[in-house]
């Protein structure tokens, strides 16, 4: 059996401002489609942004029921993706309700949480396996 993840399928307010985040965060080009959709392809995964109206999408600052994990090759790595989060988001202008992203220790896992545009939970980690 052959399966391969297809695209991720994320649905914002504001497609343009969800495409550009991520495009910064994964130096990915950002295409736009047809009727406000975004498509990012890069080799993590492939995002489809699909516009919406505020009252069909959940509450904006509220938990969501969404967390993505990426995991990267080391923990340099990982400080790395760190210090460029923490810039962009200095750059956009961070928000209280995104919250600050600080590098955790949990047993031999490192990682740190990002908030998207809208509200959706990005998990950046490296577990240390020695």
């Amino acid at each position: 059996m052959s399966l391969r993840l297809g695209n991720i399928v994320l649905f914002s307010r504001n497609p343009k401002i969800l495409g550009s985040f991520l495009s910064d965060i994964f130096d990915s080009e950002c295409l736009t489609l047809k009727d406000q959709t975004y498509y990012i392809d890069n080799e993590i995964a492939s995002f489809k942004i699909l516009p919406i109206k505020a009252d069909q999408l959940f509450a904006q600052g509220g938990e969501r029921d969404f967390l993505l994990e990426i995991e990267t090759g080391s923990l340099d790595e990982l400080e790395d993706f760190l210090h460029k989060i923490q810039f962009l988001k200095f750059r956009h202008g961070n928000t209280e309700e995104q919250g600050k992203v600080e590098l955790t220790r949990d047993q031999d896992c490192y990682f740190f949480i990002v908030r998207d545009p809208d509200g959706r939970r990005w998990k950046f980690f490296w577990l240390n396996a020695s």
